[in-house]
């Protein structure tokens, strides 16, 4: 059965994870924490898309060209959603958007918690596994420099 509305969806997806009257609040904006320790942020995107986020990182990542080359990197091996930055701020976050209008109850859920599970993966792991190449790589290239520049 097709989903008639952004209220709909966001009752499929509130029954989903045992919620039984989810709401978005005046912006469109609503979240789910998940294991209590996973917050896992919603908007609304006009009327068919409801676009999923998840932070990454800590309030003190730096943002810099060479993590921001290196996310772009990653987006093209992911499978649901992307790398980017807060509108309006640095900070990281894994999102991903689904389209209403092409999904029925189940098929939401499954894409909803799709994004959930891969930017969980990029949460709780892959990110601070960036954050650390692309440190390496900076001091690796200031040694190397230093090291031919004697030669």
């Amino acid at each position: 059965m097709k989903i008639r509305s952004m209220h709909d969806a966001v009752q499929i997806i509130g029954r989903a994870v045992g919620v039984s009257e989810l709401a978005a609040n005046a912006t469109g904006a609503f979240e789910l924490v998940f294991f209590d320790q996973l917050p896992v942020y919603f908007q609304i995107v006009g009327d068919t898309e409801v676009e999923v986020q998840l932070r990454l990182g800590d309030d003190g990542a730096r943002l810099n060209e060479d993590l921001m080359q290196a996310m772009l990197a990653a987006n093209l091996d992911l499978r649901q959603g992307r790398l980017a930055v807060e509108p309006g701020g640095d900070r990281v976050v894994y999102c991903g958007r689904v389209n209403i209008a092409q999904e029925d109850e189940r098929s939401l859920v499954s894409s909803v918690m799709a994004i959930i599970r891969e930017g969980a993966d990029w949460r709780l792991q892959r990110f601070n596994a960036l954050m650390g190449t692309v440190a390496a790589s900076q001091s690796t290239a200031h040694v190397m420099s230093e090291t031919l520049l004697r030669v």
